[in-house]
């Protein structure tokens, strides 16, 4: 049976929730975990707390970690930083160094409107899908803290959660609750098929519908620039390599 939300927000884990939901014309605008990624069971223990307090002291100065060196992406630098409050990782969001107070300001300015639109966003909608995938195993009561956080601050809002980890030692698919479901794969994420948006383990998002889903026209030409862009970069010699969040960006060799 075909569900249908007002929205489907990505709690993180890495990059690859909003690149399948991008990929589906699912995600129509941007939301503060979408190009975050998460490193181990402890900090996605965090996500309930950050959940119930409207992200407060998420990503500010005074706790950010610089822990890679810079990269590129559309011809701005990108910089590495981890959150030490909430173990947060962002590899995508900030195009200043942790030395210029001003640049990062205004990277974070971007980060705290979109906390705001997607509590608003979710407080105004009917039911919403949460989905957070990991490249890791974690216990089911974390799961259910995580939803119970969601039920609670989105209190007239039907709540819907599906945890997706990968990494696994053996397979489930089972829904935990009358709101959650859960499944753990074997494979490891980030892979090819994960950029591209055809990985069979997301299949399921084909099955949903979204109330503001662009027209299948649109979502045919979004696709198809995708696949373009890829395949320019590696008729140019660049590649696709994991970085520190197990998300895939391009690179020259």
């Amino acid at each position: 049976m075909e569900k249908t939300y007002d929205m489907i927000v990505s709690l993180g884990g890495n990059c690859y929730v909003a690149v399948q939901l991008r990929h589906r014309g699912m995600r129509p605008y941007s939301l503060p975990l979408d190009w975050t990624y998460i490193k181990g069971a402890e900090y996605v223990a965090k996500l309930p707390e950050l959940i119930r307090t409207k992200f407060a002291d998420f990503c500010i100065y005074e706790n950010m970690k610089d822990i890679g060196e810079p990269g590129m992406e559309a011809g701005k630098p990108t910089y590495k930083f981890e959150d030490t409050f909430s173990g947060f990782g962002f590899v995508h969001q900030f195009h200043a160094p942790l030395t210029d107070k001003e640049g990062f300001a205004v990277d974070r300015a971007i980060i705290q409107k979109r906390i705001d639109r997607m509590y608003k966003n979710v407080s105004q909608s009917k039911r919403v899908l949460f989905v957070l995938e990991t490249s890791f195993t974690f216990d089911e009561a974390i799961i259910r803290s995580i939803y119970e956080a969601l039920r609670d601050t989105f209190a007239n809002t039907e709540v819907d959660l599906r945890v997706m980890q990968f990494g696994g030692k053996s397979l489930v698919d089972a829904d935990i609750g009358p709101h959650i479901h859960f499944t753990r794969h074997i494979r490891p994420s980030s892979l090819e098929s994960d950029v591209y948006g055809t990985a069979a383990e997301w299949n399921w998002l084909d099955e949903l519908r979204l109330t503001n889903r662009p027209k299948a026209a649109e979502l045919r030409k979004r696709n198809l620039i995708v696949k373009w862009k890829y395949s320019l970069w590696k008729a140019l010699g660049r590649s696709l390599q994991k970085d520190g969040a197990g998300c895939v960006s391009l690179v020259l060799p």
